[in-house]
């Protein structure tokens, strides 16, 4: 393997030897390997794939470390594969970077439905993407509905502090997780009418 070559593909390796440990270690050790490996000259941003999704994850970051070793949340993902079934809706309200919700298209299937709402701007790119995999993939995607919004109790315009780390930006609360880098307007809307305005009459699971 050239130095060239290992520079782009020593995240995506040690993503993956992470998932093997990952259930006994957490994610961490693959995390610090990465960020000692980044030290060294290598790259980043590791290739994951959750059912039909492919991403691109950061194996310097916690948390982007933990979604490409599979291992986010994990008691998160338990609930979400207990409860949901083939043909089920699921909402998202903060979908982040769209890996709950490529667990919730594996489980729901291609008679499901997801509607998903993100106001951070930055991930915009990699949901609408993951909207359009139905299209392309009608066998295995379920209809992805993806909304640039906040959701409140009303239509309105509210105030949203943008995080250095990417998919943890928030309308509510404190920036628990890192800085605050702006602060933007978003438009905030109501979920009962997103609902209605596409004719989902059935709700199996609402993550917030």
């Amino acid at each position: 393997m050239s130095r060239e070559h290992a520079v782009h593909v020593v995240p995506t390796l040690l993503a993956r030897a992470g998932r093997l440990v990952a259930p006994l270690t957490g994610g961490w050790p693959a995390c610090l390997a990465a960020r000692a490996a980044n030290r060294l000259g290598f790259g980043r941003m590791a290739s994951a794939c959750v059912g039909a999704v492919d991403f691109r994850l950061d194996m310097t970051d916690y948390f982007e470390g933990c979604m490409a070793q599979h291992c986010y949340e994990p008691e998160m993902s338990r609930v979400m594969r207990r409860i949901l079934g083939p043909g089920d809706t699921y909402v998202d309200v903060g979908a982040q970077l769209g890996y709950t919700a490529a667990l919730a298209a594996q489980a729901v299937g291609p008679d499901g439905c997801l509607l998903l709402f993100e106001p951070d701007p930055r991930t915009a790119a990699q949901l609408e993407s993951l909207a359009a995999l139905h299209a392309a993939q009608p066998a295995v995607m379920p209809r992805v509905h993806f909304v640039p919004c906040a959701c409140s109790d009303r239509q309105s315009q509210i105030g949203f502090a943008v995080l250095g780390r990417v998919g943890w930006s928030t309308a509510v609360g404190c920036a628990r997780y890192d800085r605050v880098i702006d602060r933007i307007m978003v438009p905030a809307v109501v979920i009962d009418d997103e609902l209605e305005s596409r004719g989902i009459d059935s709700v199996r699971l609402v993550k917030i």
